[in-house]
């Protein structure tokens, strides 16, 4: 299984994240742009899998502010059953 992890530390917000996402998995400039776009990529298997991703350096701060993006790879988890995992370091 392939893992990718997100460094919190060097990610300035959710837009940021988007731009490192889609570079990651070599999509489109701004093909990713809001949650409903990473749910796309995520669960159209628009990205390799089996895959893990991990999310680190996550403050409390953080994970309030980027609440909805680990809800959102959490239900990704549960709707890729196995295929993707998700996980925070």
């Amino acid at each position: 299984m392939h893992k990718e992890i997100f460094d919190f530390n060097q990610i300035s917000g959710q837009d940021d994240f988007f731009a490192q996402f889609s570079q990651r998995f070599a999509l489109a400039a701004n093909s990713i742009h809001d949650l409903e776009a990473l749910w796309l990529a995520i669960v159209c298997r628009r990205i390799p899998l089996p895959l893990e991703i991990v999310f680190t350096n996550l403050t409390r701060v953080a994970q309030r502010r980027y609440g909805a993006l680990i809800l959102l790879m959490e239900n990704a988890e549960e709707e890729l059953e196995g295929q993707f995992e998700f996980n925070r370091g």
